[in-house]
């Protein structure tokens, strides 16, 4: 046998492989593996010796053949061959894109490490090993996954864990609880910090550990600023995954810019993230407290069934550092298993919340849920001052049943 270079091996391997692959037309002779001591055909029904097995031109999304000295790549035009993954080797017919409407359909145009290229949408992996490639269907993103390699370490396709912030709350000590406001200086106060995996892999035995960068003339009696084993899947969230408290001084001034850095570690790996809070300021900020539900009667409903109807309240009081006046209110509804019916709402005059006041009734809607429906109701709820200042916040109605 003629001993080939390593790279002309692998290219003859691949090239077998391809031509396994191809689908025969009805009359030509097939070529199968041995299977329980049944050899192949040698010749046609008729006698006549095979036609020659011509091997395809591999298509978009598929293994390729990257090209050599004086050999092209052997993907159908217009893809070209690219390498996309140097640790396993793995190819794909491809081409640059910028946008998705460049791709064919069934792909996405996607930042990758080997750059901004069309890449194959998937919903299993199923979807991505009938390409003849031992890819896996990764999620990029909320609603879109790609067929990919397991080793993806940049661009939208991440494979490999990482441990992210998603979203921070600053929060004041209520009379009961910790809440949304602005606190004021020498206020109790807590952060609720929700964390993300930005990778396919999942995290487990995670520690994260919250460090005030500020003296302490800034922050006092800091304490639960660690925790340990957290566990959080691949593209999985942990809301309120840190949640430390402590007083702002009272010599704060309006505005004062509080800095952290959160540590991640693991048994192997250690990431670091650091960020800033507005510790308090002197605007006002109107905020939907609470959601009551009653039936005709006027008694409470712990949720709404489908093809019901009920009478809709929402209370808010302003959370921030400032007055409000003439606070309007306008709710409409973001999902298709609801509507309302205003009865009124507003213009309500909201105080200055320094001094906690009670919950004000902020507006009232006939609410109906859509026979045969599932799931909650959402709400957008837009507040209005007399300045012509607006707030947004999403509200959820409650509902019983599916």
């Amino acid at each position: 046998m003629t001993n080939l270079a390593p790279s002309t091996r692998l290219a003859a391997l691949l090239l077998t492989t391809v031509a396994v692959s191809v689908l025969v037309a009805p009359g030509c002779t097939t070529i199968f593996p041995d299977r329980d001591g049944q050899k192949t055909a040698t010749g046609t029904s008729n006698g006549t010796e095979p036609p020659p097995v011509v091997a395809t031109k591999a298509q978009f999304g598929t293994l390729c053949l990257l090209p050599a000295e004086g050999v092209a790549d052997n993907c159908a035009a217009p893809e070209t061959c690219h390498l996309v993954s140097r640790d396993k080797g793995a190819t794909m017919c491809t081409h640059t894109c910028e946008t998705d409407a460049a791709c064919p359909g069934g792909a996405r145009c996607t930042e990758t490490p080997a750059g901004r290229i069309c890449v194959p949408t998937c919903t299993s992996n199923i979807d991505c090993t009938n390409r003849f490639g031992a890819y896996v269907c990764v999620p990029v993103n909320v609603t879109d996954s790609v067929c990919w390699t397991t080793d993806a370490t940049s661009g939208e396709v991440r494979s490999e864990a990482e441990p992210t912030i998603e979203r921070i709350q600053l929060l004041r000590k209520g009379p009961f609880s910790y809440e949304p406001g602005l606190p004021v200086p020498g206020a109790d106060v807590q952060l609720k910090i929700d964390l993300k995996n930005r990778g396919l892999g999942d995290l487990s035995g995670m520690s994260a550990t919250l460090t005030p960068l500020g003296s302490a003339s800034e922050i006092q009696s800091f304490a639960n600023g660690s925790v340990q084993n957290l566990v959080l899947p691949g593209y999985g969230r942990l809301e309120g995954a840190l949640t430390p408290t402590f007083r702002l001084a009272p010599e704060l001034t309006v505005g004062a810019r509080l800095e952290f850095t959160v540590s991640f570690r693991t048994a192997t790996e250690t990431w670091n993230s650091d960020f800033s809070v507005v510790a308090f300021g002197p605007t006002a900020l109107p905020y939907v407290t609470d959601v009551e539900l009653t039936d005709v009667s006027g008694q409470p409903l712990a949720g709404l069934a489908e093809g019901t109807s009920a009478t809709l309240r929402l209370f808010g009081r302003n959370v921030g550092f400032g007055d409000l006046q003439g606070v309007s209110v306008n709710a409409s509804v973001t999902t298709p298993n609801g509507s309302l019916s205003p009865v009124s709402g507003g213009p309500t005059a909201l105080p200055d919340s320094q001094a906690i006041p009670a919950n004000a009734l902020l507006y009232q809607a006939t609410v109906t849920r859509t026979a045969g429906t599932v799931g909650s109701i959402l709400l957008d709820v837009v507040l209005t001052d007399v300045s012509a200042g607006t707030w947004n916040q999403a509200i959820e109605v409650p509902v019983t049943g599916p």
